[in-house]
């Protein structure tokens, strides 16, 4: 055979060789749907992940959001009670009739800087109820709506208080809706009702004769909820519940000369040191026979004790937005609710000192000044005008109240942003 008849046999021969030549991997051959033999896919080694802090912080986040959910959902479908459009006993036909919620007492009678200044004026639901002496000289409350004034009751009162009657309150048909609440001139606690709340004007009087709320001798009052909150003539302070005219003892055996409700807070000034003084309005009760661990009782016992709070003696002092402003021998200064913080806004020794969120009037050598805390620093206060013998001062939020020499209640409207006041005019 010569070389070129062997190469063709060789190329012949060759493609036959292959077709029987095994695969090497044909473990890793799978049958496809025709029954062939495919290559299976190469396995990926997985990579470990490891679980970061924002990953816990989004899972426990996650946990709270649904464990809400699922609150809120058990409650408005489960719940039946506190879904107002669930069906209760109250529905059915044989379930008693429920009683009619009572409204309860406004929060405050006076604003804090009034009741330090003989509480002369109640501004409540754009009625002004405030306290001025006639022509002749005799001592009423008036009340007044706009241009229009009624002589609710003739009285040397003081101390004015003014709340919503949660007795009457509920019911429409009576007339009366106020308590007009204060210290007549024997220093006895009185008070008369006005109304309705939601009148267009004023209307006619009817039956407004003086109550004797409490009997005895009395300084200064302030009404909060359901109690009326009491200096009396010995310097004690207490309160008595308007419902039932039950008396409990405030303080120590300490004796003051005023004192002011804050967020059910009593601050007092000492009689005899002028300090100023802390306790609370509703201190905890006798624990002795409570099973109150000794650590909770300890505790109990320590918040309802009075707490000095400005060693320092001062002629009076005033509360507004979290600040306690004070006359002493060093001028005009504020303190923090806890007493430190001491900061002098001036060096003037001012006779008179009311506060109406942040805006501070004072009375100065027989005129009426008024700037803020950083205008009083910089020593740039505005003048008012003459104080007209007064030695108060009342506001309300456009408003501010002299009392001249014979009684006579005088206001002035302001816009305290522009430094605008009108002339004094007398309201009765």
């Amino acid at each position: 055979m010569d070389q070129e008849t062997e190469k063709k046999a060789a190329e012949t021969a060759e493609p036959a060789a292959e077709a029987v030549k095994p695969e090497k991997h044909e473990k890793n051959k799978k049958p496809d749907a025709a029954g062939n033999s495919q290559k299976a896919p190469k396995k990926k080694k997985k990579k470990k992940y490891k679980l970061q802090v924002m990953d816990v912080v989004t899972i426990v986040f996650t946990v709270v959001i649904v464990g809400i959910m699922a609150y809120v959902l058990y409650n408005q479908f489960a719940g039946g009670s506190e879904n107002p459009s669930a069906p209760t006993a109250s529905n059915s036909a044989t379930a008693a009739p429920t009683a009619t919620p009572q409204p309860v007492l406004s929060d405050i009678g006076n604003i804090y800087g009034n009741i330090a200044n003989d509480a002369n004026v109640v501004v409540i639901d754009e009625r002004e109820y405030f306290i001025s002496t006639d022509d002749n000289g005799g001592t009423h409350i008036f009340a007044a709506v706009g241009d229009d004034t009624k002589d609710l009751i003739q009285t040397d009162a003081s101390s004015l208080n003014v709340v919503t009657d949660y007795i009457t309150y509920a019911d429409q048909s009576n007339v009366t809706a106020y308590y007009v609440f204060y210290i007549n001139g024997d220093g006895k606690i009185c008070y008369v009702h006005d109304g309705p709340i939601g009148g267009d004007g004023l209307e006619e009087k009817t039956n407004l004769e003086e109550q004797v709320f409490l009997d005895g001798s009395y300084q200064s009052i302030c009404v909060s909820g359901e109690y009326v909150y009491y200096l009396d003539g010995a310097g004690k302070i207490g309160k008595a519940e308007i419902a039932t005219g039950e008396v409990t003892e405030l303080g120590s055996e300490r004796v003051y000369k005023s004192f002011v409700l804050y967020y059910g807070v009593i601050y007092a000034l000492g009689a005899e040191d002028s300090f100023i003084y802390s306790m609370p309005s509703n201190p905890a009760a006798d624990t002795e026979s409570s099973t109150a661990s000794p650590a909770a009782t300890a505790e109990a016992e320590e918040e309802s004790k009075e707490a000095l709070l400005i060693d320092e003696a001062c002629r009076s002092f005033v509360i507004d937005s979290d600040w306690i402003y004070v006359l002493n021998d060093s001028g005009i200064v504020r303190y923090l609710m806890d007493g430190s913080g001491k900061d002098t806004l001036s060096e003037l020794r001012a006779d008179a000192i009311n506060v109406y969120e942040g805006a501070i009037f004072y009375l100065y050598e027989g005129n009426l000044y008024t700037a803020s805390a950083e205008k009083l620093l910089l020593n740039e206060p505005t003048q008012i005008g003459e104080a007209y013998g007064s030695s108060t001062i009342n506001l309300s939020e456009s408003s501010v109240y002299l009392k001249n020499e014979s009684g006579k209640l005088l206001k002035s409207s302001y816009d305290s942003e522009n430094s605008e006041y009108e002339e004094f005019t007398a309201m009765s």
